[in-house]
């Protein structure tokens, strides 16, 4: 029905990480103590980042410094520096993607979530499409072909079809490919499901 599917670790002191990657797509939760620093680095993936909750410092190429806080969310290009720095703790979600995509207009910096809709966030790439969705609570949501993966902001019941599972924060959890819908009862949670439909 639903799987554990993310290896967790100390990535540094300060900061929890669990990962999953599957295709050219790489998914992070980060768990962050407040005052870590995150170094300066880039890489040749293009980064989608939302904030669950918290607030931190964004700096990106050593010149622009963004502000982030809760349900806060960007993109990021290839090759970018940018750093971070803890102003609480915070819990955020990273989705690396490593390939050509179809809509140059998504690969913009886009500060903070208003401008990136995570209800209809959609990227096409040359390998596989990826969607992230927020479900709303008490209502059901259809689950897209392909991989599903789920996230919690805090612990959880959830409903798969007719069977109910609990989920908690910074795991990454695999959804049966036979499930069709999913719903939530808890109020003024958040859950994130990334779908990634192969095009090979």
């Amino acid at each position: 029905m639903i799987q554990k599917i993310s290896k967790t670790l100390e990535r540094q002191e300060g900061l929890m990480q669990a990962r999953y990657k599957e295709f050219n797509v790489q998914v992070l939760l980060h768990f962050c103590k407040k005052d870590v620093i995150l170094k300066k680095h880039k890489h040749k993936q293009l980064q989608f980042g939302y904030t669950f909750y918290g607030k931190y410092h964004f700096m990106i190429d050593d010149s622009t410094l963004f502000y982030m806080g809760d349900c806060h969310s960007y993109i990021l290009n290839s090759y970018i520096n940018h750093e971070a720095i803890a102003l609480t703790d915070y819990y955020a979600l990273d989705v690396k993607y490593y390939g050509k995509v179809k809509n140059k207009m998504y690969l913009n910096y886009q500060f903070p979530n208003k401008e990136v809709d995570l209800q209809a966030f959609y990227l096409e790439g040359d390998e596989v499409n990826i969607t992230i969705s927020k479900i709303s609570t008490n209502s059901e949501f259809k689950l897209n072909k392909g991989t599903n993966l789920i996230f919690t902001k805090n612990k959880c019941s959830i409903n798969l079809d007719d069977n109910r599972s609990h989920i908690i924060p910074m795991e990454i959890y695999k959804i049966d490919a036979s499930i069709n819908t999913i719903s939530q009862e808890y109020n003024n949670n958040e859950i994130l499901i990334i779908n990634l439909n192969s095009k090979i």
